[in-house]
Parts: C-alpha cells; sequence; structure tokens
C-alpha cells in the first residue's frame, strides 16, 4: 500500500509539474508573439499611474512618448526575409529517362524482374519526369553495361558540382559578394563527410572566418524546413542587415539500391539530384530588396 500511495503522490506531483510547464511554454509563447502589444499596455498603465499621481496632464505627452518608444522598438519582433534563391539545374549528362533507371537496375545481378517490373509501374505512376537526374558514377553503367558503384570520392565530385552551382547563381543573381555573409546554413542528409560539406562552401568561397557556418545531417525531409527555421533564428538575434544563405541538397551517388525490397526500390523511383540556396536577410531595404516575407515558426515534436 505504501508502494502505491507513493506511486500516486509522484503521478499528482509530475501531472501538476507538467501542467505548469505547459502554462509557462503558453505563456511564453504569448508573450513573444504579443510583444508590442503587451509593452504598449504596459506603457500606457504606466503613464496613467503618473497622470494620477501629478493630478494633471503637465509632463504627460513627454512621458508616453519616452516609455512607447523604446518599448515599441526593443520588443519588435524582428522580420526575416527572402532576397531571392537560385535552383540545381543538373547537366545533360546527368538525365536519365525513366527506361534508363530500369536499365541501371537490370546492370546489377541481384535485381529480380518483379523488382524492375515494380519499379516501372511506380515510375509511370509517380509524376517525376523522364529527364530527371542522376550522378555520373550512377548514368555511367547505361555505356559499360557493368553495375554502378559508388564511392566517398564520388559522392564528393557530386556535391562539389551541385554547391558550386547553386552558391555561385545566388551569388550571380543578388548580386552580392562571398564576404557579405554572417551566417551559412547547409543540411543534406545522406551525406555527412568530415570536412563537412559547409566548410567547403567556406573554404572554396572564401566567406569571411566569423562567418558562423552550419552542417545538418539526418534530419531527412524535414531537413529543408529546420534549416530554414535555423537561419531565422540566427537573423533575429543578429544586426540589422545580416545576409544568411540557406542551402538544401541531397547526395545520391552512393543512395541507389541494387535489391528487391520494395519499401527501398521505392527510394530509386522517388528521389532524384537536387538542390536549392536562399538568401536571407532581417533588413528589407537596401540594394538587395527581399522577394518575400518568412512567417514564425513552431517546431512540434
Amino acid at each position: 500500500m505504501s508502494t502505491e500511495s507513493e506511486a500516486t503522490a509522484f503521478m499528482g506531483t509530475h501531472s501538476r509539474v507538467d501542467t505548469t510547464l505547459k502554462a509557462f511554454r503558453l505563456c511564453r509563447v504569448f508573450l513573444r508573439r504579443y510583444q508590442v502589444l503587451v509593452g504598449t499596455a504596459a506603457a500606457l498603465t504606466l503613464v496613467l499611474a503618473s497622470w494620477m499621481a501629478c493630478c494633471g496632464y503637465a509632463g504627460l505627452l513627454p512621458l508616453a512618448v519616452a516609455i512607447l518608444i523604446p518599448i515599441i522598438v526593443k520588443a519588435r519582433e524582428p522580420a526575416v526575409y527572402c532576397i531571392d534563391h537560385q535552383e540545381f539545374f543538373a547537366p545533360k549528362s546527368w538525365e536519365v529517362s525513366h527506361e534508363d533507371i530500369i536499365s541501371i537496375k537490370s546492370s546489377h545481378p541481384n535485381v529480380t524482374e518483379e523488382s524492375k517490373d515494380f519499379a516501372r509501374r511506380v515510375l509511370t505512376h509517380s509524376g517525376i519526369r523522364s529527364g530527371s537526374a542522376l550522378p555520373p558514377n550512377i548514368t555511367e553503367s547505361l555505356n559499360t553495361g557493368k553495375p554502378w558503384t559508388g564511392t566517398m570520392g564520388d559522392a564528393r565530385k557530386e556535391m562539389d558540382c551541385i554547391l558550386t552551382q547553386i552558391m555561385q547563381g545566388l551569388l550571380d543573381k543578388t548580386g552580392i559578394k562571398a564576404k557579405q555573409i554572417d551566417f551559412l546554413v547547409l543540411n543534406c542528409s545522406f551525406f555527412n563527410p568530415t570536412p563537412s560539406l559547409s566548410a567547403m562552401i567556406s573554404n572554396k568561397f572564401g566567406l569571411r572566418s566569423d562567418c558562423l557556418t552550419y552542417n545538418i545531417s539526418g534530419m531527412g525531409c524535414s531537413a529543408n524546413v529546420i534549416s530554414v527555421d535555423l537561419g531565422r533564428r540566427l537573423l533575429e538575434h543578429a544586426p540589422l542587415g545580416s545576409l544568411c544563405v540557406v542551402i538544401s541538397a541531397e547526395s545520391y551517388a552512393r543512395q541507389f539500391y541494387s535489391g528487391n525490397e520494395r519499401s527501398r526500390v521505392m527510394s530509386n523511383v522517388l528521389f532524384r539530384n537536387g538542390a536549392t540556396a536562399a538568401l536571407l536577410t532581417n533588413w528589407n531595404t537596401g540594394n538587395c530588396r527581399p522577394t518575400s516575407g518568412l512567417p514564425q515558426s513552431d517546431i512540434v515534436y
């Protein structure tokens, strides 16, 4: 009985703590989203109290201005904008048709006819156009007839081509210099080498030594949203006029599946080479005018 009582008491305490934490989180979200409203209400309350104490209007307007302006300026939630973005356009030699994909799979002796038929059916109904991209180490089997091979070096070459193109394209499109970038956030789930891909970009384009770089891996399909959210959070606490490049890419050089498990064959059907780079800022004036704003986001687990 004693053990049951202790367990019941513990569960009750845990429930109260959990409820308190939830209430605290709700209050924090409210204060964060309505900082101007809360600040203004507090300022007006102080002004009213001051007027009641002075029993008149003398000095009321200067006092109101002195209180309201700092609160509104400081409490305003920083806005983050997207200046522009650049997508990866694969070379012609990377493009493959639906039948090319089946031929690549057929080059491996382990692949059964049933697996090839399944891949062909899914390709037909997937909505992916013929002419999507696969890296050279995989498409090479179309010429040699030999099973494809994927090494760390192949993945490095693949990502070097992809990242160089989109990064240079973004710089050319926006007219900014690499030295102006304050933050770099890059995500690639399947390929996470050392040195990192973000370090490769930083070294190749000569980013500043104080530019903060982040390399995100293993986050799957949510990686792009998480990367954009990280860039937004960095800019919210950075000086006005700061710039952040967010790159979302995926490596395929070592991911082509040569077995017959249907759930894994689907990856050959649904995924291709692709990448995009976006330039974010927390200032909506200047030479680079933003094209859109980023909404607030909350990550839910």
